[in-house]
């Protein structure tokens, strides 16, 4: 019986200490920005990523409607990373929550210090295919 107990609090522990899942469908035609960025070394690279974190844990737990954020590194060019990011809707949850919250603020002062050659793109999802198989 102890043991039984012990085990549900474990269980409820883990339960509650993971972010909570969307319950909503993903949107139609979601905004798609992908952020190709070249840094000047390997140094600089890591830094950006290591700033990157922090920002990651904040969408994923305050932002509901960023659907995906992620950084990739080149598999061809160390220096290059690209950002992969999904938003619900573009005005709402790109231009209203994210760039305004303090974590990205803070994230892109820190990024500009580093000074990559940065270009970005912006897409709206044909829903065609899929991103996940969670979707």
């Amino acid at each position: 019986l102890a043991a039984a107990a012990l085990v549900g609090a474990a269980v409820g522990y883990l339960a509650a200490s993971r972010p909570a899942r969307r319950e909503a469908p993903p949107p139609e035609r979601a905004f798609v920005l992908l952020v190709d960025l070249t840094f000047r070394s390997l140094e600089d690279r890591d830094e950006a990523l290591r700033l990157w974190r922090p920002v990651a844990a904040h969408c994923r737990t305050h932002e509901p409607h960023t659907l995906s954020y992620e950084a990739a590194v080149s598999d061809s060019d160390p220096l290059r990373v690209v950002f992969v990011e999904r938003y619900a809707d573009k005005a709402r949850d790109y231009l209203g929550t994210h760039k305004a919250s303090a974590a990205f603020l803070a994230f892109r002062q820190e990024l500009t210090r580093l000074a990559p050659t940065i270009a970005g793109h912006s897409y709206v999802s044909t829903d065609v295919g899929y991103f996940s198989h969670a979707e």
